[in-house]
């Protein structure tokens, strides 16, 4: 096996509406949210967020969102 001893440099993006997957970024994972309809700030209808960016805009990292949103809850819009 030509892999053997080498860590794998794959990327993956996941392309979903749900925000839950946010949960899943790191350095080889981002997500491409994908909005239900076009919009000014997202005019093709999806955006790609990296672990970077969630980190920037939360101010704590991807893996510990599941928490904050046991804290925190998740706005059901009706």
């Amino acid at each position: 096996d030509s892999c053997a001893g080498r860590s794998p440099s794959l990327s993956v993006t996941i392309a979903s509406s749900d925000s839950d997957m946010q949960q899943l970024l790191s350095s080889r994972v981002s997500w491409l949210h994908v909005c239900p309809m076009p919009s000014l700030e997202h005019p093709l209808g999806a955006e790609l967020v990296t672990a970077a960016d969630f980190s920037q805009q939360h101010g704590f990292e991807p893996q510990a969102y599941a928490d904050w949103l046991a804290f925190t809850g998740k706005l059901q819009l009706v």
